[in-house]
């Protein structure tokens, strides 16, 4: 009877199994859909990137949608010598990162995408993102991409394979052709697996960082720049804010480097606004109170405040120290810096290092 009963114990035990394993998965077909990450990375793989890499893997869906297998076969072994399946998968994860920061596949806007009025993100058109545009791979890598309420081509999502290598441009046809672009080198064996899926949350996380901060928001920030629409960038700030940002820097060194990397910002470097805090934060508050006096009196000129910061260089270079400042002192050197006439040098400019003199930096305005 002990022997009947544990048969009978365990005949019943997987039944119960069974029909929990069966509740589970009616449960879990139930549920509805996640709305897709805005982020690639949160989770190792998430839906439209799986659908998206799917159908790249198999090529058969946009076969036969067009109802053209011969001659999409033929143009597709003349464009896909030499590159595998890991090539196409990269360039349709980056197709992806495009759509999350905001730009939209031309081509596609029978399957629901549809740009965004000021160039956001939407889950909408992730959600949408089930293939790439015909012809993406014809001679190379190939996508034309809109960005907000204008409906024409803003860039091109070029992308070239070298070797173990994707070469993957960014070119911004606004507001002129070839006015800007944007590139990286990305290889599939450091965010792929063998089946083309990314290899974890990790790899898919470094290849979003990658991406969308040396190519795709820089990109979007010239499009929009372009257009003279205010966007989340420096360069697509008011003048006036970006003045705000340029005093926070702590050295002329700091403002000098940001000043050179584009010429929106160039200006900066000729503000007297920020050149005042420059002073007034590294030589005290004497100026400060030599302000309220000139304030006092209209009569006398502003002060050139950024050859008053060169002076103040001058004198620390010639042994002065902070103790021996004293009022007359500081009206000495503020009419020193008034009637100072420096012609402009004919030396082109150079972004000085952390280890020269900060006074080197004025030899070259």
């Amino acid at each position: 009877m002990a022997e009947t009963s544990e048969g009978r114990n365990n005949c019943t035990e997987p039944e119960n199994d069974t029909g929990k394993s069966t509740g589970t998965e009616a449960q879990r077909a139930a549920e509805p859909e996640p709305e897709p990450s805005l982020l690639l990375g949160e989770v190792p793989q998430p839906r439209h990137v799986t659908r998206l890499l799917e159908w790249v893997a198999s090529r058969e869906a946009d076969q036969q949608q067009d109802g053209e297998e011969e001659k999409e076969d033929e143009e597709m072994q003349g464009a896909g010598s030499g590159v595998g399946v890991g090539m196409d998968a990269l360039f349709a994860l980056l197709c992806v990162l495009a759509v999350e920061t905001g730009f939209v596949p031309l081509g596609l806007e029978a399957d629901g995408l549809l740009p965004t009025p000021r160039g956001d993100a939407s889950a909408a058109n992730l959600r949408a993102l089930r293939r790439l545009p015909r012809g993406w791979r014809r001679d190379r890598y190939d996508v034309a991409l809109s960005l907000g309420a204008d409906p024409g081509p803003a860039a091109r999502l070029l992308g070239d394979a070298c070797s173990d290598i994707l070469i993957a441009n960014l070119v911004v046809d606004e507001p002129e052709p070839g006015a800007a672009a944007f590139s990286v080198g990305l290889s599939p064996a450091d965010y792929l697996g063998d089946d083309g899926m990314p290899l974890g949350a990790a790899a898919a996380a470094a290849l979003s960082r990658r991406f969308k901060d040396a190519v795709a928001a820089p990109a979007r920030a010239a499009v929009l720049c372009g257009r003279g629409v205010c966007n989340p960038s420096l360069q697509g700030l008011p003048a006036e804010l970006q003045v705000k940002v340029a005093r926070l820097l702590p050295s002329a060194e700091d403002l000098y480097h940001l000043a050179a990397t584009c010429r929106s910002l160039a200006p900066l470097l000729r503000d007297p606004v920020v050149w005042r805090a420059l002073v007034i934060r590294r030589f005290g508050r004497l100026y400060r109170n030599e302000m309220h006096r000139r304030f006092r009196k209209p009569e006398l000129p502003p002060p050139d405040w950024r050859q008053l910061y060169r002076v103040e260089l001058e004198v620390l270079q010639q042994g002065w120290r902070q103790q021996d400042w004293g009022p007359q002192l500081a009206r000495r050197r503020l009419q020193s810096a008034l009637s100072l006439d420096r012609r402009p040098s004919d030396r082109p400019l150079r972004a000085p290092s952390r280890w020269e003199n900060p006074y080197d930096l004025f030899n070259g305005l």
